[in-house]
């Protein structure tokens, strides 16, 4: 069994974290996740405040084991914020805007916060806002990413905290996350310096994962050069997202692909032309036609070939990295 400061931290028996991906992730997907020895995240960010609580709760009736709720604070409202400290979430975990006020609510309610960023300089500002972890999102994953990858913004992370909280037993464990699926992931975060991993796509090719059956397939066929990252993705379903500052990785669809060179025309849509498109994709995600809309997912799709159950990941990921950090002494001479 792999012990890091991050295991230590939120009380699980594995390092692996589910990203909480939005209405990708559900209660299912969660508490397979949990009950595997993870931590299952659960994307609260579209829910009401009541439909919080109710998620709290049906969590908690399905696992005793530690679970997080995550905002995405651009998107979500204080009433949401109060929903998920009022429930005690065992784990608070947000991304995208400005995290002082989660920082500072979170605090005064004894909840563990947990931050994604994209950059070192904004790891060590969360460090210093008194995240319990913090999470570096490489450029490689799917879904909203920054601009730098995961190689150099580990390792980066780790410094920016160290020298911003002088104190070594005050620094949050750092989570890698961005193009890991498997054991060979895990240990290379743990050499760049993390305590873990958070895993994206690898999580939506389960069983539990609420997408369409298409995506899923799409993914495992996918191999690690069939996506893109841009803007095309936001500029169809939700442009506010280029006011946040984030890109969009995604399989290369041939919706997508059609509009590659041409996102300028795509922003001079009407807002109810966008709209129609918006719903057209919509309706083709929901159908399973998935080459007519588009499909989030980083690098690592390329390094998933089959759907599995979710709490299978998790003890397939930490059995291959056991067996990996078994045999890397052959390296020393």
């Amino acid at each position: 069994m792999i012990k890091t400061r991050l295991t230590e931290r939120l009380d699980i028996d594995h390092p692996i974290v589910l990203g909480g991906m939005g209405t990708a992730t559900n209660v299912d997907l969660v508490v397979a996740v949990c009950e595997a020895g993870g931590l299952g995240i659960l994307g609260v960010t579209s829910f009401s405040p009541d439909q919080i609580a109710q998620a709290s709760a049906e969590i908690r009736k399905r696992t005793k084991q530690p679970f997080g709720l995550n905002l995405l604070i651009a998107f979500t409202s204080d009433a949401q914020l109060d929903a998920c400290l009022d429930a005690r979430v065992p784990v608070l975990s947000t991304a995208w805007g400005d995290p002082a006020r989660h920082a500072q609510r979170a605090k005064q309610s004894g909840v563990p916060w947990m931050h994604m960023v994209q950059s070192a300089a904004a790891a060590a500002t969360a460090a210093q806002l008194g995240a319990s972890v913090v999470v570096a999102q490489g450029h490689e994953g799917g879904g909203h990413v920054g601009l730098v990858s995961t190689m150099p913004l580990v390792p980066a992370a780790v410094d920016a905290i160290v020298r911003a909280i002088p104190n070594s037993s005050q620094r949050p464990p750092v989570v890698a996350a961005g193009g890991i699926a498997d054991g060979r992931g895990l240990v290379a975060a743990l050499s760049l310096g993390a305590d873990g991993v958070l895993l994206g796509t690898r999580f939506l090719a389960t069983t539990e994962a609420p997408v369409p059956q298409a995506a899923k397939d799409a993914i495992c066929a996918a191999s690690e050069s069939d996506t893109i990252c841009n803007t095309i993705p936001d500029l169809v379903s939700n442009p506010r997202w280029l006011e946040v500052g984030a890109l969009a990785r995604g399989l290369k669809t041939l919706a997508v692909m059609e509009w590659v060179g041409r996102e300028k025309e795509l922003k001079a849509l009407t807002g109810e032309e966008r709209k129609q498109l918006a719903a057209r994709w919509a309706e083709a995600r929901s159908q399973g036609r998935i080459e007519e809309t588009s499909v989030l997912a980083g690098e690592d799709s390329g390094l998933i070939s089959e759907v599995l159950p979710a709490g299978q990941v998790v003890t397939r990921t930490v059995a291959e990295a056991e067996q990996i950090l078994r045999t890397m002494g052959r390296f020393l001479s």
